[in-house]
């Protein structure tokens, strides 16, 4: 899923879709799942990184 992500002219704009198969379909239905959790901010105001270290540091070394 995550190599169709970036693919935006085949997900935003449903170009290219002669060229795609049953499995990039689904694959993209997926990329419009995960694109509410996206890496990228959708926020306006910065994060307040020494308020999320507790929850990222135990995901990373959890007790």
């Amino acid at each position: 899923m995550l190599r169709y992500h970036s693919f935006y002219p085949c997900h935003r704009e449903d170009a290219y879709q002669h060229l795609i198969d049953d499995h990039d379909r689904e694959m993209f239905y997926w990329v419009g799942e995960f694109n509410q959790y996206d890496l990228y901010s959708k926020s306006d105001t910065k994060p307040d990184a020494k308020a999320l270290m507790p929850y990222h540091r135990e995901l990373v070394c959890p007790s």
